[in-house]
């Protein structure tokens, strides 16, 4: 939805200084699918060089889809083999520490996202750090993007200056615990990798 919004910005509200590129710009309407610009084929991810040549891009943002890339394409091969090809969610486990996951299930394992002693007998592990880093990289992923383009572009005016906007849900604690796993997983995980960390 977001690269719909930013194909139609793109499309009706960005005029480039450099007459050539703006040229490109308006003879090649960007695509409205986050797959048909970051994708070649199903699985092959563009290069930020192609995507900025294709499209008259600037620099900045092409390189952001590329490293969005990846997760979005996780995310949509794990979409696409559980509601398109009709499989299974896979087993979730429950023990006395929580819900459990075969950490080697291809429709997890993609993520990465447990340090060695958090995967158990049987290569179970926990849930959470999987739901964590679905829920909170999808959402970097889509600030990332827009951030990149706040950057690069001159923004209207403020339609209301000052405005803050606050949410109440239910879901908020439990969001807040889910973000407070991710960033810890985070930092063990990176921490692993590199002890300079």
């Amino acid at each position: 939805m977001l690269q719909e919004l930013f194909s139609v910005l793109w499309a009706e509200q960005v005029t480039l200084f450099d007459l050539e590129k703006d040229k490109i710009r308006k003879q090649r309407k960007l695509p409205s699918s986050f797959a048909d610009m970051v994708l070649n084929g199903k699985t092959e991810i563009r290069s930020a060089a192609y995507i900025a040549e294709k499209w008259a891009l600037p620099n900045e943002v092409a390189a952001e889809y590329t490293r969005i890339a990846p997760i979005f394409s996780e995310l949509r091969n794990w979409r696409d083999r559980v509601i398109h090809s009709g499989g299974t969610v896979g087993h979730v486990y429950t023990d006395e520490s929580g819900f459990m996951i075969d950490a080697t299930d291809k429709l997890f394992s993609w993520a990465n996202c447990w340090a060695p002693e958090e995967v158990g007998v049987n290569n179970l592990a926990p849930l959470d750090p999987w739901l964590a880093k679905v829920v909170f990289e999808s959402m970097n992923a889509c600030n990332r993007f827009v951030e990149s383009f706040a950057r690069t572009f001159s923004m209207p005016a403020p339609i209301a200056p000052g405005l803050m906007v606050y949410s109440r849900s239910p879901m908020n604690e439990a969001l807040h615990l889910l973000k407070d796993l991710h960033e810890l997983q985070t930092a063990k995980l990176n921490t692993a990798k590199n002890p300079n960390y």
